[in-house]
């Protein structure tokens, strides 16, 4: 806990409600480690950008693709690097014009195919597919400068005929599979077109006709093919829909031996409305649109459909859903209702109505489904993106999302009731970890023919046992909790944490103030414990939070909290005496939240009346406290003068305003130890004239020695950090001034690591903010760590114009350091993030930057919004376990936000497993 954090407002509102943790990945909730909040917007702004398909590599690389511009459009492609934004660019396709990209792939070497269509020099135009390599740019080595145009390479191809690239997949053998139409641009007759290329991008001329097979069912063909699929005995499955003259569409699959040719066993009994299936091809009735087939190890074919409407078809109207043949072809007895369908939102359903939907087959069996939500047309919120998960029987999996469905809102602002925007869903995908990833588009005030914006969204968390780093979906709701001491009555000014602590428990406590609308403006301090899944302690205090007020009507400021191993819990920080004055206060509470009025006789103790702090005029207030080895607390006060000294006990050099330090120790049992320095009192006290001394932070070394931070200086000019080694009796101690021996102009935090060295936080007069590393002994630089001692951290490396302040640095068992600190946006990005942001990063032994979270560095973010929120951490503790709580305020700076409720606490713990402890090196110190 520092000042610096305290005194920073953070922001960014929950939307929705709090709900039950699901599953460990969180399924169903925007994944915040892609790009901070979930989702993600196209960078081509006002030209009509829609993203039509994602993908990553494995190599941590996730490209969207997709088309940029209408008049001469051009393949836009999007790259999101260990899920940060990673530049954006559109395709130098010199050979061809008015290119759209519908599709990308990634093959094992972690390069890209991406399929499309785009017009030739001779203005015929083609199906296209563009290379990228594993960095996501163009790989001119592929072909002609990156691209391969496809009507050149089929013999079959009539001279009016033109042809689609609309879908692919890479196989199991490496070789990509793509899918499309062959269109007569005369007579308009369609047909599906298939290709397969081999792993070197060369066309595999053992497959059909050459490398390609054309797909028709009657004369004259229409075929609108939409997906290829294998199954597990290496068939190939097209599905699509067919179109005969006079009678309704129906859903086509074609099955195909490994070489192309017709698997004459497939399609018996799939007959349809005025079809007759067999000879390697089966129609059913259920869809006139399908797409996104996927085969089972079983065989059975599951596909997004969208039934017949028109009434043509025997049977009952059905909405849109997806839709689960048996290897025979038959529908799926054991799916759904026994029909093999399950309708995704009925007709007349409140929320709304969907087309055809997308659909993706986990690993585990289970059918994400999503589509374009449709509002009544006067609903100012006409479209969102809707998705929902059903397990591999057809049944709603209650555990995706709220209730099994996730609904998108991704641009909603908690002081409206919609985000009157038109979402609109293009594909769905689940990635290697289990994630949903979605692609599409929106548009502003519901307007479809407006401009157009790019979306990519994620929902599910990364593992946290497994990927360090990460919002722990075990804790509180979605890995975080929003704070609010609910028991106060009154119009809210602003909830600003202050400090936290893990008891031995495993329980997360967190205090702060709550600033109350009144006249005066007035103050209570707020305590609240979460049990170790973040849920409320209902065993403390009734709900889990209390506030405390020490003067009746009055104000109360709490600034630290220490978790003692009895369960009580000390709370440090100070109240207002008459002037200028204040006296620091103490306390106590039992561990059920009750006051402890034993404790000083009242419950409480205050530095101006208990310690007499008044006979010697100091005005004092805590700043931080510390247990140490002996169980003894170490309390840390800012000190001033409130009138001229006597010389028993001075703040400063006897002149009234003179500013000190001090360290108060109480005993175990909670009473004054009278041992300890000066009747229990240690001054620390800066050599300038007028004395001026701001402590920050306090820590206990592995011999007992106690370490403060501090800054001095008489003049602002003159303001440099300093820190304190005292003895363990208090009685003598050490001056370092910072910023001669490593240029820090200010310190704000110090913690030891198992070795006894002194870690700091290090301002640089050049805004630059470091992790400094003192030896113990002599509190010289450790030039084994960074450079010169000290090394600098950036809690987004891809940025450019942003600032890292370090708040709280935590040791590992490893010698490796996570730290939390609070991250700067530059001006540009401040109305997308707002100003502020958590930022958390790893730096190894030697203070070299480590791959942490969702890159080198996590910024954290909680709305699933964008906007102008600050949020800044104020405290962050490492359970037992290694996990990370972290502790901060947020506020909300939008126009329009009242600031009498603004602001409210926040506490989100991430993965962090506890690194094993290495074995002492040979020639640690260069000899053995």
């Amino acid at each position: 806990m520092t000042p610096l954090f305290r005194t920073v407002f953070v922001l960014m509102l929950l939307c929705g409600l709090v709900l039950p943790t699901h599953a460990q990945h969180l399924a169903g909730y925007p994944d915040l480690s892609l790009n901070g909040f979930g989702w993600s917007l196209g960078p081509f702004r006002d030209n009509n950008e829609r993203l039509s398909s994602s993908i990553d590599n494995g190599q941590g690389l996730l490209v969207s693709v997709g088309t940029f511009g209408l008049a001469d459009s051009r393949c836009a492609v999007v790259r999101q690097r260990q899920s940060t934004f990673n530049g954006g660019s559109t395709l130098a396709l010199d050979s061809v014009t008015g290119e759209s990209c519908s599709k990308v792939l990634a093959l094992a070497d972690g390069t890209f195919r991406i399929m499309g269509t785009a017009i030739e020099a001779s203005g015929r135009v083609s199906g296209l597919i563009v290379a990228l390599d594993t960095d996501g740019q163009l790989d001119t080595t592929f072909h002609d400068q990156g691209l391969l145009t496809v009507n050149a390479l089929i013999p079959w191809l009539d001279a009016d005929e033109r042809t689609l690239l609309t879908s692919g997949m890479v196989d199991a053998q490496g070789r990509l599979l793509v899918v499309g139409q062959v269109i007569n641009f005369v007579t308009g007759n369609r047909r599906g077109l298939l290709m397969r290329f081999l792993a070197d991008g060369t066309l595999d001329t053992g497959f059909g006709i050459g490398g390609s097979l054309p797909l028709a069912d009657y004369n004259p063909p229409f075929v609108l093919p939409s997906s290829v699929a294998t199954g597990p005995d290496g068939l190939v499955y097209v599905a699509g829909f067919t179109r005969n003259t006079g009678f309704p569409d129906v859903g086509v699959i074609f099955r195909l031996l490994d070489d192309g040719q017709a698997d004459l066993t497939f399609g018996a009994g799939m007959d349809a409305v005025a079809r007759t299936g067999g000879g390697g091809r089966g129609f059913f009735n259920q869809c006139s649109r399908t797409r996104d087939l996927s085969v089972d190890p079983q065989g059975r074919m599951t596909m997004a459909c969208e039934p017949d409407t028109t009434g043509t078809i025997p049977g009952p109207l059905v909405p849109p859903g997806v839709l689960r043949l048996g290897a025979n072809g038959q529908p799926d007895p054991t799916f759904g209702g026994g029909d093999g369908y399950v309708v995704f939102l009925p007709f007349g359903s409140p929320t709304g109505s969907v087309g055809l939907p997308r659909i993706a087959v986990g690993a585990s069996g289970r059918i994400v489904m999503g589509a374009t939500l449709f509002r009544i047309t006067t609903d100012p919120d006409p479209q969102d993106i809707l998705v929902t998960r059903l397990n591999s029987d057809g049944s709603t999996d209650f555990g995706f999302g709220a209730s099994g469905f996730q609904q998108s809102n991704y641009t909603v602002s908690p002081w409206q009731n919609s985000d009157f925007k038109a979402e609109d869903l293009i594909e769905l995908r689940i990635d290697a970890r289990d994630r949903v990833v979605l692609t599409g588009s929106y548009a502003d005030q519901g307007d479809v023919t407006a401009t157009q914006y790019g979306l990519l969204a994620r929902l599910g968390m990364a593992d946290p046992e497994v990927n360090a780093g990460f919002l722990d979906p075990d804790f509180a709701a979605r890995g975080y909790r929003i704070e609010r001491i609910n028991e106060v009555a009154g119009a809210r000014r602003a909830m600003l944490a202050s400090d936290l602590a893990i008891d031995t428990q495993g329980r997360s406590i967190l205090v702060g103030d709550l600033y109350l609308e009144t006249n005066p403006v007035s103050t209570v301090c707020g305590v609240s414990r979460y049990l170790p899944t973040g849920q409320p302690d209902t065993a403390f205090s009734g709900n889990g939070q209390r506030p405390i007020s020490l003067v009746a009507g009055g104000t109360t400021f709490c600034t630290s909290l220490a978790a003692l191993p009895n369960g009580q819990i000390l709370v440090a920080g100070f109240l207002p005496l008459s002037g200028n004055n204040l006296t620091g206060t103490v306390v106590r509470l039992q561990s059920d939240g009750t006051l402890d009025t034993q404790f000083f006789g009242n419950g409480y103790l205050d530095t101006w009346d208990d310690l007499g702090l008044s006979t010697h005029q100091i005005s004092a207030r805590f700043i931080d406290m510390v247990v140490d080895a002996q169980g003894g607390v170490l309390l840390l006060a800012a000190g001033r003068a409130a009138a001229p000294q006597n010389s028993t006990l001075r703040c400063g050099f006897g002149l009234a305003n003179d500013e000190c330090a001090m360290i108060i120790r109480l005993l175990p049992d909670g009473s004054l130890d009278t041992a300890f320095a000066n009747n229990g009192i240690r001054m620390l006290l800066s050599p300038t004239n007028p004395s001026r001394m701001t402590p920050q932070s306090i820590a206990v070394d592995t011999q007992g020695r106690h370490l403060v931070v501090a800054g001095q200086g008489s003049t602002a000019s003159d303001f440099a950090g300093v820190m304190f080694d005292s003895a363990p009796d208090g009685l003598s101690g050490q001056l370092i001034d910072l910023r001669t021996q490593s240029s820090c102009v200010s310190s704000t935090f110090v913690t030891v690591d198992a070795g006894n060295a002194r870690l700091l936080d290090c301002n640089r007069s050049n805004g630059t903010s470091h992790v400094l590393r003192l030896l113990p002994g002599g509190n010289f630089p450790d030039l084994n760590f960074g450079l010169g001692g000290s090394a600098a951290i950036d809690f987004y490396t891809n940025g450019s114009g942003d600032v890292a302040n370090v708040g709280t640095i935590l040791p590992q068992s490893d010698n490796s350091i996570i730290v939390v600190g609070r991250h700067n946006q530059p001006p540009l990005w401040e109305p997308v993030f707002g100003r502020n942001d958590i930022g958390v990063a790893k730096l190894d032994p030697l203070g070299v930057q480590l791959p942490f979270g969702a890159a080198y560095g996590d910024l954290f973010r909680f709305p699933t919004y964008p906007g102008t929120f600050d949020e800044t951490p104020a405290a962050a503790a490492m359970q037992a376990d290694g996990r990370i709580v972290i502790a901060g305020t947020k506020t909300d700076l939008r126009a329009g936000v009242p600031a009498t409720d603004n602001t409210e606490m926040f506490v989100f713990r991430i993965g962090n497993p506890q690194p094993v402890p290495l074995a002492d090196p040979l020639f640690d110190n260069g000899f053995e």
